[in-house]
C-alpha cells in the first residue's frame, strides 16, 4: 500500500465512523488544549522548579494515584461499563467506599510516615502527609464523577472540566514557583486544580444521578451485584497502576532525588501525547464495546481501531525519538541534561503502553477480569525481579530503564493480543 492509498483508506475509515469520532472529538478537544498548554509552559516551569522538586512531586503523585484505586475499589471502572439502571446503586457504593477509606488511609499514613520517608529518601510523608489524604479524596471523587459522564456519553462536559482543571493547575504552578514554594508549590497547585475540577463536575452533574450514600440496603445490594469489581478488577487495576509507576518507585529507592526528577520530567513530556491519545479514545472505546452486542461486532470494532491507533502512536513516539538530546537542554535549561537520553529509551515502549491503555477496559466488558489480573501480576513480578537485580549490581539509570521498558513492552503487547483473541467468535466456538 502506497502513501496515497493509505490516506484514502484513512479518509474512508473516518467517514464510516462519524458518531464514534464525534464523541472522541469532545474528549480530544480538552486533551489537546491541555497538551498545548503543557508544551508552552513546561520550558518556563522547568526553569522555575529544580529536578529535585519534580522528584518529590513524582512520589506524591504516585502515592495519591495508588490510594485512589484502592479507596474507590475500582468502582468508577464499573460505572463506565454498567447498565444505566444500575448507575445510582454503583454511585452509592463508590461514595461510601471513598468515605470509609479516607479515614483508614489517614490512620495508616500517620503510623507509617517515618518508615515511608526513609524508604523513598524524602521528607514528604512527615511534612505533607495530610496533603496525600486530601489528594486521594479529590482524585477519587473526580474519577467517579468523570466515569458517570462517560457512561452517560457526556464527553463534552468532561472535556470542558479538563480544560478548567488543566489551566488552573498551570496558573497555580506559575504562581507558586514565583513565590518560591518549590516542591510544596507543585503539590498545592495539584490539589487546588483538582478541587476546582470536582466542583465543576458537581455543578454539571446530570439530574438523573442520585448521590445518596446513606442507604444501607442499596449498598448491600450493590456489593452483592458488583462483588467481582473489588475482588478482581480493583486488584488488577491497582497492580496495573503499580506496574505503570514502578519505574518511579524503583528510581526513588535506588537513585537520587535529582535523577528521579529527570525521570519524572521525561515521563511528563511523554505523557502529553499518551494522554492525548489513550485518554481520548479509552472512554469512547469502552462505551462502544459495552453497547455492541456479540463477539463478532466487537472483534471487527477492535481490529479496526487497533491498527488506526497503532499508526498514530508510531508516528508520534518515533518522532520524539528523533529529536536531538541537545534540543531539550536548549529549551528547558542545562539542569535537564539527562532528559533526552531518558526519552529515547522509553519512547518505543510508549507505543505499546498507548495501545494497552486504550483497550484496557475491554477486559471488564468481556468479563476477563481474572486474566487481566494474572497479566498484571506477571508484569509486577518481572519488575520486582529487576529491582532486586538492581540492588545487587547497581546498574546505571539508563540501563535499568531500558530493561523495564523491554519487559513492559512484551507484557503490554501480549495483553492486547489476548484481548483480541477473546473477542474472536471462532475462539469461543473452539473452546466450547
Amino acid at each position: 500500500m502506497n502513501t496515497l492509498q493509505l490516506i484514502q483508506h484513512v479518509k474512508a475509515f473516518l467517514k464510516t465512523e462519524k458518531a464514534f469520532f464525534k464523541n472522541a472529538s469532545f474528549v480530544f478537544g480538552g486533551k489537546f488544549y491541555i497538551a498545548i498548554l503543557s508544551l508552552l509552559l513546561t520550558p518556563i516551569l522547568a526553569r522555575i522548579y529544580a529536578p529535585s522538586d519534580y522528584g518529590t512531586f513524582g512520589i506524591y503523585h504516585t502515592i495519591v494515584q495508588n490510594l485512589a484505586i484502592i479507596g474507590t475499589l475500582s468502582l468508577p471502572l464499573a460505572i463506565g461499563a454498567a447498565k444505566r439502571t444500575d448507575l445510582n446503586k454503583l454511585i452509592s457504593l463508590t461514595v461510601s467506599a471513598i468515605l470509609l477509606f479516607t479515614g483508614l488511609f489517614t490512620i495508616v499514613l500517620y503510623v507509617l510516615n517515618p518508615w515511608l520517608d526513609q524508604l523513598f529518601n524524602t521528607s514528604l510523608f512527615t511534612q505533607y502527609g495530610y496533603f496525600l489524604i486530601i489528594g486521594f479524596a479529590l482524585t477519587a471523587v473526580s474519577a467517579t464523577l468523570a466515569s458517570i459522564n462517560n457512561r452517560l456519553t457526556n464527553f463534552k462536559t468532561n472535556s470542558a472540566v479538563q480544560i478548567i482543571e488543566g489551566s488552573s493547575a498551570k496558573v497555580f504552578n506559575l504562581g507558586s514557583g514565583w513565590l518560591g514554594l518549590t516542591n510544596l508549590g507543585l503539590i498545592i497547585s495539584d490539589l487546588a486544580s483538582k478541587f476546582i475540577g470536582v466542583v465543576s463536575l458537581l455543578i454539571k452533574l446530570p439530574k438523573e444521578v442520585n448521590l445518596s450514600f446513606l442507604n444501607p440496603s442499596e449498598i448491600k445490594a450493590g456489593l452483592r451485584q458488583f462483588k467481582e469489581t473489588p475482588l478482581f478488577v480493583m486488584p488488577s487495576q491497582w497492580v496495573g497502576m503499580l506496574n505503570n509507576q514502578f519505574i518511579i518507585i524503583a528510581v526513588a529507592i535506588l537513585y537520587s532525588n535529582q535523577e528521579l526528577g529527570q525521570l519524572v520530567m521525561a515521563i511528563g513530556l511523554l505523557n502529553i501525547p499518551l494522554h492525548l491519545l489513550s485518554n481520548t479514545f479509552q472512554p469512547v472505546i469502552t462505551e462502544k464495546l459495552a453497547s455492541l452486542k456479540g463477539d463478532r461486532q466487537r472483534k471487527a470494532f477492535f481490529k479496526k481501531y487497533f491498527f488506526f491507533l497503532l499508526l498514530i502512536a508510531s508516528v508520534v513516539f518515533i518522532t520524539l525519538m528523533l529529536i536531538p538530546a541537545t534540543a531539550y537542554t536548549w529549551v528547558l535549561g542545562d539542569q535537564w541534561k539527562s532528559l533526552g537520553a531518558i526519552i529515547n529509551v522509553l519512547a518505543l515502549y510508549y507505543i505499546f503502553l498507548h495501545l494497552d491503555q486504550a483497550f484496557e477496559n475491554g477486559f471488564l466488558v468481556v468479563e476477563k477480569q481474572k486474566a487481566f489480573l494474572y497479566f498484571s501480576l506477571l508484569e509486577l513480578a518481572f519488575q520486582i525481579g529487576i529491582l532486586l537485580f538492581a540492588f545487587q549490581l547497581q546498574p546505571s539509570l539508563l540501563t535499568i530503564l531500558l530493561i523495564i521498558a523491554l519487559i513492559r513492552s512484551l507484557v503490554s503487547s501480549s495483553r492486547v493480543m489476548y484481548l483480541w483473541k477473546n473477542l474472536n467468535p471462532s475462539h469461543h466456538k473452539n473452546s466450547s
